[in-house]
C-alpha cells in the first residue's frame, strides 16, 4: 500500500470520527447547500453536502472560545447575489478557502455586540440563526432545510 493512500485513509478515518457531527444547510429550493462539521475546537464550514472532506471551498475557525449557550451561526441566503453571508460569535478563523462568490463569513466578538448588534438583518426571508448547543433553527422565515 503506498503511503499517500495510507495517509488518505488516516485522514478521511480522522475526519469522520471523534465528535465530528455533521450538520447540513440547504437553500430553501435545495439546490445550494453547505456542510459543518466540529473537530475539537475547530469547525469546518464548506460547499456542498459531501461527507468527503474538500481539497478547497472550505473555511477552519477555531471555535476554542465560544460560549456554549452562544455557539451558532447566522445566516442568509440570497439567491440573487452573494449567496450564503454567515457570521458566528466569539471564532477566529484560521483557514479561509471558500468561494467568496458563494460565501461571505465573518466573526463577530461577543463582547460587542450583545445588546447593540443589529440582527434584523438576520431576519429577513431566506435568514435563519442555528444554535449547536440545542441543535435547533430559528427565525427561519425562507424555508432553509436542515438535516
Amino acid at each position: 500500500m503506498s503511503k499517500s493512500l495510507i495517509f488518505l485513509a488516516i485522514s478521511l478515518f480522522l475526519l469522520t470520527s471523534c465528535d465530528g457531527r455533521r450538520f447540513y444547510f440547504y437553500s430553501p429550493d435545495e439546490k445550494q447547500s453547505f456542510t459543518v462539521v466540529k473537530k475539537g475546537d475547530y469547525r469546518y464550514i464548506y460547499n456542498g453536502d459531501s461527507w468527503i472532506f474538500p481539497d478547497t471551498n472550505y473555511i477552519k475557525i477555531d471555535v476554542s472560545k465560544v460560549d456554549e449557550t452562544l455557539d451558532g451561526l447566522e445566516v442568509c441566503w440570497n439567491p440573487h447575489g452573494s449567496g450564503w453571508e454567515i457570521f458566528q460569535f466569539d471564532c477566529q478563523i484560521l483557514e479561509n478557502k471558500l468561494d467568496s462568490t458563494k460565501f461571505r463569513f465573518s466573526c463577530l466578538p461577543s463582547e460587542e455586540i450583545v445588546g447593540e448588534y443589529d440582527f434584523s438583518q438576520y431576519r429577513k426571508p431566506n435568514c435563519f440563526s442555528f444554535n449547536f448547543y440545542t441543535e435547533k433553527l430559528s427565525n427561519n422565515s425562507g424555508g432553509t432545510i436542515v438535516k
